[in-house]
């Protein structure tokens, strides 16, 4: 099951997963839209709670625009909670939390 998860400005994800009651894995499929403003090194990452980079979707300098950037989860992602951190020039500008959980 994939599900398409769009993430704006100043919202906390939150994804709740159709699938049975046991601790199934999740695909997840996730876009999310930021904008630069000055040529700018970006990395964004998919970490866990104890913040171990999961994958990174995006390592390089982009010019200023508007953009959006998908990740497709390679394996399907354990029930939990995961950030996408946003890094401008190695700081850390933006956080946004996905709650994943297998409730109906």
């Amino acid at each position: 099951m994939r599900f398409l998860i769009k993430v704006g400005a100043f919202c906390m994800l939150l994804l709740l997963a159709s699938c049975s009651n046991t601790l199934e894995p999740v695909d997840i499929d996730l876009t999310y839209n930021f904008t630069v403003n000055q040529d700018s090194n970006i990395r964004i990452t998919i970490e866990n709670s104890y913040n171990t980079v999961l994958d990174t979707i995006e390592d390089r300098i982009f010019s200023p625009g508007v953009y959006s950037v998908t990740w497709q989860s390679p394996e399907p992602v354990p029930e939990g909670i995961y950030y996408l951190k946003l890094y401008r020039d190695d700081r850390l500008s933006d956080t946004r939390q996905i709650l994943i959980t297998g409730g109906n």
